[in-house]
């Protein structure tokens, strides 16, 4: 069965990859409910915002692929979208998460430190070590479209067989990069 997918990324610094995503997701006949640039008003207020992400893109979405690289962790919306897909509520299911590790994480992931909270965050790596969230490497799955069905159908199981870790408060900041202190 096709599933939904919402793609949280680092708007400045991945569209290129998004857009690649976006395409292989087409590929594998799975349906993107992702944010587009321009869809949503950047001058609305940021609860605002959260709100029509919320009820307009992740309510209808079943699974969500985070592209992790340098600045996901610093990056308040990506942590507000993260903690949103994975929350249940009583309108809305929890979602799958599937984490890609993008090219310029792959120094970090070949030194085992890439699930450390210092590199992917707090939710992020709790999710990877709970097991609730699936992984692999961006390159892996660019243009692999059974590739990337095989990973949105393991984490949509997952959703409902394993707990995810959403005890973290929201990021409420943008950060600089603790790697590369941009």
């Amino acid at each position: 069965m096709n599933k939904k997918v919402f793609i949280s990324y680092w708007h400045s610094g991945h569209q290129i990859q998004k857009d690649e995503l976006e395409k292989t997701v087409r590929a594998s006949r799975n349906i993107n409910n992702s944010v587009h640039i321009g869809d949503i008003n950047e001058n609305l207020p940021t609860e605002r915002i959260y709100q029509i992400i919320r009820e307009d893109y992740l309510k209808d979405s079943q699974v969500t692929i985070v592209l992790l690289g340098l600045h996901t962790n610093h990056r308040k919306h990506i942590d507000r979208e993260i903690a949103s897909s994975i929350r249940e509520t009583f309108l809305n299911p929890r979602n799958g998460l599937v984490i890609l590790v993008m090219p310029e994480m792959v120094p970090y992931v070949s030194a085992g430190t890439w699930n450390s909270e210092r590199i992917c965050g707090p939710r992020i790596s709790k999710n990877i070590k709970n097991n609730y969230a699936v992984f692999d490497y961006y390159h892996n799955v660019i243009n692999n479209p059974s590739k990337l069905n095989e990973l949105i159908e393991k984490a949509y199981l997952n959703r409902n067989n394993v707990l995810p870790n959403n005890s973290d408060p929201y990021r409420s900041n943008n950060t600089s990069c603790t790697i590369c202190g941009r």
